[in-house]
Order: structure tokens, then C-alpha cells, then sequence
């Protein structure tokens, strides 16, 4: 079965007033290995494309053939990329023309107060550079592609191969396609909000109606980045594949955080000593066992495919760290798994008689950073020494 491991995009929230370039959403062919890229071209071929048991047996007996369609693939992700941006730059430039929506900008100030974004667009300038340079790399690209495409194995129908390949890419490009059109979107609505903005000010208000209209702007662009939110988080949650992508704070859902913890963690629940790994989460808390339960429970049940797994008590190890709650004292030492023998490895192991210079260094850095008292340190280093012995 096919795992989505092979690359992992970046699931980054932009803007058409930032500078981070859409690629963080293009796959890279050229990192992975054969194998791993045979195993993706597959999981999306169809019946309907080429027959799929003939092309396994092609890709599988024939390492130049795969070597082969996997250049051709980089080359036409580079084409459709392209392709993509010369598309995006002529839609910014005939919305310049037909309806004058270049770049506008106004203080930082300004737009925080005001909730709106406060640059949007490029300069006529930039829009007619950008539109240039993709139309050359886009006829290179196409020369290239031509050109490799005239050294394709003889036994191999290349328009056949171009359908699979072309097919793979328009699904693996599609969080791009979505990108590029959300930037459209915001474009469009940034010049219209500060239209907006422009004319209510030339009205000239009395202060009391500014604040007023700040307050309601304020709040519907709180809405509006939840309801965005809301609707990563459900694609995010429903699909398994996103889950193998991205963990939850890659997602990057500062809105809905906010409000869990406010919801979730009251005033009467302090949380101190809060640290993340990837999946892992340690803190301490102010409250019962029972509440803390009660809290990490309802929290379980909020989707069947969110399952927690946690541990409370007054100790507890989190990574390689022992932390414990000494009569309101918090203190930490080196956390060491439950083993038989207080050794590197099993006496029963055929391994080399000596040890490396890097498990003492290695052990020792651990047990000064680890340990809060030097009473601690103490006893960890002779454990370590212990250890060491035990490995003559």
C-alpha cells in the first residue's frame, strides 16, 4: 500500500503581500530516490491511463526507463509550475489594466488599527518583470522538454507515458492551483478593503463613529481567519493523508488556539511549565487529577481520529527528562527506561569490548543539563560511572 511519506510540504498560509515564493507547495523529484518515486507515480495511475500491471512491470524491469520518466516528470512539473506563474502575472496585470488594482500601501498603524492588510499588490513595474521572466523560463522549459522527449526508449509509448505523467502532476499540483487562486482572492478583496477605508475616512467621521467601525471591522475579520481556520482544521482532520503530511502545529492555526486555551484553560487553571515536541506535550497544572482528566477527556472526544494518550501524577518522564513536584519544587533529573542490566548494551550482545568517547560525552552533557541540583548531578554521575564498569 502506498504511504505518503516521501515528501513533506510545507502547509504555509501566504499572502499576495508577502515575498515567500508558492514553491514551498511544489514537490521536488530530484530528492527522492527511484524507488520511492516509482512507488508515488503508481498510487495515481488508472486503468483508463495505461494499463497499471504493465506499467509496474515496465518501471520494475527496466531501471533507464524509470530514470527516464522520472526526468521527464521533473521537467514537466517545472513546465505546469511555470505555465501556473505566467497565468497568475497576466491575471495581475489585466486586473491593473481593466480595474487600476496595482500595489497600495498605508502605516502598520494604520491598517492594525483599522484590521485590514496594509500593503497589497505589486507595482506596474514588478507585475511586467515578473511576467517576462516566467515567459522565458516557460520557452525554455519547453525546449528542454521537447528535446528530452526525442530521447525516449523505443519500446516506450511516449504519449502514453505523458497522459500518467501529466495526470500525477495535475493532482500533485493542486494545493498549488488552490494557493495561487486564494492569492487572486485576496488581492481583489485587500484593494477593495482599503477603497472601503479610503472613502469612510473622507467622510470624516467624528471619533466616536471611528471607533465604532473599528470595532465591527475588527471583529469580522476575527470571524473571517476563524472560519478559514475551521475549514483547514476539517480537511486537515478528515483526511488521513494530511495527517501523515503535516502534525497540528504545523498548521499553524493561531486563531483557534487561542480560543481552546481560553476555553479550555480558564482562569482558575494556570498552566506553567508548558513544553512541545512534535506530538509530545508536558506541563503542569494548578488544578485536580480529576479536573486535569476531566479537561484531556473532552478533548479526546472532539473527533475520533484525535486520540491522546497521556499521564499525571506528581513525577513523570517527558522524552529523556524525569520531572517531579517535591513539596512545590519542581525538580528534574535524567530520565532512565526501565532495563535488566545497568549496561550500554546486554552482556549476551557480541559487540566490541570498549566504549566510544562520545557515550561518556554524551552521558555527561545529559546529566548537567538535565539535573537541578548538584545533588542530582551527584547520582546520575554515578550512574554513569557505574554504567561505564559494568562495560569493562
Amino acid at each position: 500500500m502506498f504511504q505518503p511519506y516521501f515528501m513533506k510540504k510545507k502547509c504555509i498560509p501566504l499572502d499576495i503581500g508577502t515575498n515567500v515564493d508558492p514553491t514551498v507547495f511544489l514537490s521536488d523529484y530530484s530528492t527522492i530516490s527511484n524507488a520511492n518515486f516509482k512507488d508515488i507515480l503508481l498510487a495515481t495511475v488508472t486503468t483508463n491511463d495505461f494499463p497499471r500491471n504493465s506499467f509496474t512491470e515496465l518501471l520494475n524491469n527496466n531501471e533507464q526507463i524509470l530514470t527516464y520518466t522520472r526526468q521527464l516528470t521533473i521537467l514537466m512539473n517545472k513546465l505546469n509550475y511555470y505555465k501556473l506563474q505566467q497565468e497568475q502575472w497576466t491575471y495581475y496585470y489585466q486586473l491593473g489594466i481593466t480595474e487600476g488594482i496595482w500595489n497600495g500601501r498605508v502605516s502598520k498603524a494604520m491598517a492594525q488599527m483599522n484590521s485590514m492588510c496594509h500593503t497589497y499588490g505589486r507595482s506596474k513595474v514588478i507585475v511586467n518583470q515578473r511576467r517576462e521572466k516566467y515567459q522565458k523560463q516557460l520557452e525554455q522549459t519547453e525546449n528542454e522538454l521537447h528535446e528530452y522527449m526525442k530521447q525516449a526508449p523505443t519500446h516506450v509509448d511516449i504519449n502514453q507515458l505523458t497522459t500518467i505523467v501529466t495526470h500525477f502532476i495535475h493532482q500533485d499540483q493542486y494545493s498549488l492551483r488552490i494557493e495561487m487562486e486564494r492569492r487572486r482572492q485576496m488581492l481583489k478583496w485587500n484593494a477593495e478593503d482599503h477603497r472601503l477605508i479610503e472613502i469612510f475616512y473622507k467622510l470624516e467621521p467624528r471619533q466616536t463613529e471611528i471607533h465604532s467601525a473599528t470595532v465591527i471591522w475588527k471583529a469580522t475579520s476575527a470571524e473571517q481567519t476563524l472560519r478559514s481556520e475551521i475549514e483547514i482544521f476539517k480537511t486537515w482532520v478528515s483526511s488521513r493523508s494530511s495527517l501523515a503530511f503535516y502534525t497540528y502545529r504545523d498548521l499553524g492555526l493561531t486563531t483557534i488556539n487561542e480560543i481552546l486555551t481560553q476555553l479550555v484553560f480558564d482562569q482558575q487553571c494556570v498552566i506553567t511549565n508548558l513544553n512541545k515536541y512534535i506530538d509530545d506535550v508536558f506541563f503542569t497544572c494548578n488544578q485536580s487529577e480529576d479536573k486535569v482528566k476531566e479537561i484531556l477527556d473532552a478533548a479526546n472526544n472532539f473527533h475520533p481520529n484525535i486520540e491522546l494518550e497521556y499521564k499525571i501524577g506528581k513525577c513523570a518522564p517527558f522524552l529523556d527528562v524525569y520531572v517531579e513536584n517535591n513539596n512545590g519544587n519542581f525538580v528534574s533529573s535524567v530520565y532512565h527506561k526501565p532495563s535488566t542490566e545497568s549496561t550500554v548494551l546486554s552482556f549476551l550482545y557480541d559487540h566490541p569490548r570498549h566504549v566510544f568517547r562520545n557515550v561518556i560525552q554524551t552521558s555527561l552533557n545529559r546529566a548537567i543539563r538535565y539535573s537541578s541540583t548538584f545533588d542530582i548531578f551527584n547520582h546520575e554521575r554515578r550512574a554513569i560511572r557505574l554504567m561505564l564498569l559494568y562495560n569493562r
